[in-house]
Parts: C-alpha cells; structure tokens; sequence
C-alpha cells in the first residue's frame, strides 16, 4: 500500500492543484499558432517527397497495414490539419478540432517521415513525434477552451438564459474556486517533455557509461560536419577538454530536466539551459528542434508568468481580472480535477512512455529517444556523401537542391545498405540519384555522380583531426533524350528543409 500511498499524494500534489484556466488556453493558442506556422511553411517540400522517392513504411504503419497514401490525398489531409490546428488555436469546437489534429499529424507525419526511412532499420528522426502527445492531452483536457470561441459561446448561452457568468468572485477558504482550471493537463505536457529527455539521456548511459567521455562527442561533431560542412562544430571537436565539459553538461540536462514537474522553482534554470542546449546543437550541428520541440516551451509561459512580466507597464489592466491574488491564498490547498478518468490518462501516457524507454522500443511516435547514443570514437567515423565530377575530372559536392533526399538520410542508407550487405539496393539508388542529377544538370556540366567515403584521422604531430577523402561509388549520369526538365523549375521543387534531419 505505501506504493500506492506515494502515487496519491504525488498526483495530489502535483498534478491536481488549481490553477488559473487563462494558461492552457494562452498554450494552446500559442502552441498550434505555431505549428500551422511550420507546417504551412514545409507543405510544399513535404508533397515534393512524393516525386520519385522512394517510401517504406514506418513500423506501426507497417504493422497496422497502412498504405502509402496518393499525394492528392496527402495534400489533403495538410489542409485538413492546417483548418484543424486554426480551430484548436482560436477555441472552436476544440475538442473535436484537437482530437483531428493528432489524428491527422499522425498519418501526415508518418507518411512523410516514410520517405526518409531506411528499409533497413525501425528508426526515423523523431523531433516530430511530442506533437502527437501533446495535441492528444489537449483533446482529453477539461477546461481546454475556457478562454476562446467554445469558451465565449457558453458565456454568452448562459447570459441569455439568466444564469451567472462571473468567473471573478473569491472562493471561500478551503474550497476550490469554480472557475479554476486543473493542472494535470500542463503538468502532463511538462513531464512528457521530460520524458524525452530522459530517454535520450538514459539511452546514452545505457549504451555505454563513458558516453560522456569527450571523445564521443568528438566524434559526433566531426560526423556532422564532415556531412554538412559545419565549421562551428569541426572548431569545437578539435578542443577535447571543451566537449568533455559538453558531454558531461547533456547528460547533467537530461537526465535530470523532468524535476522541473516536481520542483517548479527550477523550471528556469532548466527552461534557460535547454535553450542554450538546442542553440548549440543548432550552430555545431544544424539540428533544429525549436520548431517541433521548442515549441513545447510555451507551456512555461503560463499566465500569471505573463502578468508579472507585463506588470509594470500593465499592472492596472490586470489587476480587477486576477483570479488567483494573495487575498485568496489557502491553507490547504484544494483538490482540483482528480477523477479516476484523469489518473488513468496520467498514468496511462506516463507508463507507456516510460515502457518505451526502458524496453528500446521505436515505433514512430513512440520511441527510446536514442538519439547519439552509443560511444563512438574518431577512428570510427565513416560517412558517405554525394559529389559530381565534371569533364576535367574534378570533384565538386552535389547542390543541395539537387538531392531528392538530405544528406543525411544518403549517409543512413548507404550505412544500411551497408551492414545489411544489400548491393543490389545500393546500386539501385545509385543509379536513381544519377538519373535526378542529369534531370537536373541541364548544361550538361556533370559526367558522373559519386559517393564519397570521409573519415577522419589524428594527426600524430599536432593531434588535429584531418578529413581523408576516397571515391567509394559511382555512377555515370544517365541523360535519356527527351526527358530533361527544367533545372529551375526541378530545383524548387526539390528544395526542403532537409536541416531538421539527424
């Protein structure tokens, strides 16, 4: 029973406390705003991967019998997203514009992140994959349009039939207020964002303790760059001491960032320390998350924070509208939202993303979170990327708008095709980026496409790190008569935000 005692008064405590309603409707505007913003802005690179490349299934779409959908019908499933994020953002018909949401992102994504996925492997980047929970608990939440459209129609419906509408009053001690929302939906949002991080952190430990080591990192950052051409993270590799302190500063941020959910009064120093940690990312690496993930941000940005900031220029606006004042401080706090409905939709996504860590499973959008994980050393570095020579025989990197896919899922699959001793296959996307880039080189500048093998070795006299190039593949470019198109028009369509990718 003492088990059971513990996760009572930890719910209690933390995840059915009153809070003001004004904050997950300030979310929930800010958050799908935000996305509609992303989404609309990647639609046209997204229904680009539909021209020509190829598309294997993400797991649970394979185990559910999902089919590669045709792109008219997953331009309009976008939409159909697009209308249901508007919806969910101003408060209309929210709950069932939420649950179309995570309906929708589910097999939009899914299908999108087909077309990055190795035939090889169950993995697929999953910096997408916290929309789906998030716009889920969304759906479940009560009082989710308090403040909006829903929220304004019940107040305005309740007016007209004479029955009280203020939500101003005080409450009297020891009892919760009518109008205060439950913190288990905001509380749940933060722990699977927790969570996430955890599982990235665990993953590192539990592949080897030593992950921190410096030189994984090393490795890592050099990966990276000998991929992309990232002179920020290259600068960094060469200083070991400088990614000992960085390892040993992710790990620290990881593994511990779910406290925040426990102990509010760390949530900005952890809130400042991921951002610094993404910003690094971005700048070393050129991995985005503040799109997907940074966005989950917001829900730190809850409405008494906002007053406080706004106070001293707004104080007097504020002031005859704040719910929550000193004056209705209790002393036993209240009990707000504990229904068996709301433990079992906390423990419930609680469990199985904790199960999902523990037992490695990756199945889009569940996951370990393995991201970087394992210990890797320099002398372990191998990446393969695409480059063209011309008729002199010089070697220049492939343009970017010429890749049907990012360079690092080439570099993914070619690893794949790899380890699986798959030849056939590597042949055969060989040949298919060849046919791209003669579609694409319509001067005929190019005479073949080649995948270039670069690793990485130390320099024994100024224990540098220098990059050792070697042709692995290629392939003449093949240029069928009558078939050309043209390259600009080839070029913008082939253009994606290919960054994002890991």
């Amino acid at each position: 029973m003492i088990p059971v005692q513990f996760v009572d008064r930890l719910l209690k405590r933390h995840f059915f406390q009153p809070v003001d309603p004004r904050s997950l409707s300030l979310f929930r505007f800010l958050y799908c705003t935000a996305l509609v913003w992303k989404l609309a802005s990647e639609g046209e690179a997204h229904l680009t991967k539909f021209s020509g490349t190829a598309w294997y299934p993400i797991p649970l779409f394979e185990l559910l019998g999902i089919p590669l959908m045709s792109a008219a019908a997953f331009q309009i499933l976008h939409y159909v997203l697009l209308v249901a994020l508007l919806l969910t953002a101003v408060g209309a018909c929210t709950r069932l514009a939420a649950t179309t949401a995570w309906i929708a992102f589910f097999f939009y994504m899914g299908t999108y992140l087909g077309f990055g996925k190795s035939p090889h492997t169950s993995y697929v980047i999953h910096s997408h994959n916290i929309v789906v929970f998030i716009l889920f608990i969304l759906s479940v939440a009560p009082g989710v349009a308090t403040y909006g459209i829903d929220g304004w129609v019940s107040r305005r419906w309740r007016w007209w039939l004479g029955e009280p509408v203020s939500d101003t009053a005080q409450p009297a001690r020891g009892t919760a207020h009518p109008a205060w929302g439950t913190a288990w939906p905001s509380q749940l949002i933060k722990l699977t964002l927790g969570l996430a991080y955890f599982g990235a952190g665990y993953c590192k430990i539990a592949s080897h303790p030593l992950w921190a080591d410096g030189n994984t990192l090393q490795a890592y950052l050099m990966s990276k760059h000998l991929l992309i051409d990232c002179q920020p993270g290259a600068w960094v590799a060469q200083h070991w001491w400088l990614c000992l302190l960085l390892g040993i500063a992710t790990l620290a941020l990881e593994l511990t960032f779910f406290l925040i959910v426990f102990y509010p009064r760390l949530t900005w120093f952890y809130l400042l320390g991921a951002i610094c940690f993404h910003s690094c990312i971005y700048f070393t690496m050129r991995i985005n998350f503040f799109p997907y993930y940074g966005a989950s941000f917001l829900i730190f940005l809850d409405w008494p924070t906002l007053q406080a900031l706004a106070a001293p220029l707004m104080a007097f606006a504020w002031r005859k509208h704040d719910i929550l004042t000193s004056g209705s401080r209790l002393t036993t706090p209240p009990i707000c939202g504990d229904s068996l409905l709301a433990r079992a939709i906390v423990l419930g996504l609680w469990g199985v993303l904790a199960v999902c860590i523990y037992g490695r499973i990756e199945s889009w959008p569940f996951t370990d979170y393995r991201v970087f994980a394992g210990r890797y050393q320099i002398s372990q570095v191998q990446v393969f990327r695409l480059a063209v020579t011309d008729a002199a025989g010089r070697t220049v990197w492939i343009p970017r708008v010429w890749a049907p896919l990012s360079p690092t899922s080439i570099n993914r699959r070619v690893h794949a095709h790899l380890d699986h001793n798959d030849d056939a296959s590597l042949a055969s996307m060989l040949d298919d980026l060849a046919e791209y880039a003669a579609r694409c080189d319509e001067s005929a500048r190019y005479q073949s496409i080649v995948i270039v093998e670069r690793t990485i070795q130390s320099d024994p006299r100024t224990g540098g790190l220098v990059v050792i190039d070697r042709p692995f593949r290629q392939a003449s470019l093949a240029r069928p008569s009558g078939q050309q198109i043209d390259a600009l028009r080839w070029a913008d369509r082939l253009k994606s935000g290919e960054t994002s990718e890991y």
